[in-house]
């Protein structure tokens, strides 16, 4: 016995990542390199750990004893493995949401990469090598792109289509 085939639905229950428009599917691309750069930034603050607190210490009052210097360097791993799973972890779950047309996910991982930007122009700021700091202003970068991209007409128009 065979049944009818259902009638076509208007639109799919829920969108795959295959019908999303390149400039959705360019910044989830983006968010997985900034995932991927902050992977990268973490292991380098455990590897050179300690030129990080050298570059701190260094940059600071010359008349301040150099051990008390180095004991309020900033914590450099703990807060590299705190940024990665929270903000790696939130940029991953977004990409994987506005790729389905999520317009919620899209506004969220707008927000977020604003402050990456921010984060990625205090950068030169902060006393560290210019290595480092050069990779935090490519995750800045990275995070303009997935701004730029998600605010597109199109990016815009499959959010609130789906």
């Amino acid at each position: 016995m065979s049944y009818p085939s259902p009638p076509p639905a208007d639109r799919p229950a829920s969108a795959s990542a295959g019908t999303a428009p390149s400039s959705v599917r360019t910044a989830a691309l983006l968010v997985y390199a900034l995932v991927g750069l902050a992977v990268i930034r973490t292991i380098i603050a455990i590897v050179a750990e300690d030129t990080l607190i050298d570059a701190y210490v260094e940059s600071g009052d010359s008349s301040v004893n150099t051990e008390f210097a180095r004991d309020a360097a900033p914590a450099y791993i703990p807060i590299a493995i705190g940024s990665l799973v929270i903000f790696g972890g939130l940029m991953l779950l977004t990409a994987y949401f506005f790729t389905m047309g999520k317009s919620w996910a899209r506004i969220t991982a707008i927000v977020i990469c604003v402050l990456g930007v921010l984060v990625g122009l205090v950068s030169f700021l902060q006393p560290a090598p210019v290595w480092y700091q050069l990779l935090g202003v490519l995750s800045g970068l990275l995070s303009l792109g997935v701004i730029v991209m998600l605010l597109r007409a199109d990016a815009r128009a499959f959010s609130s289509a789906h």
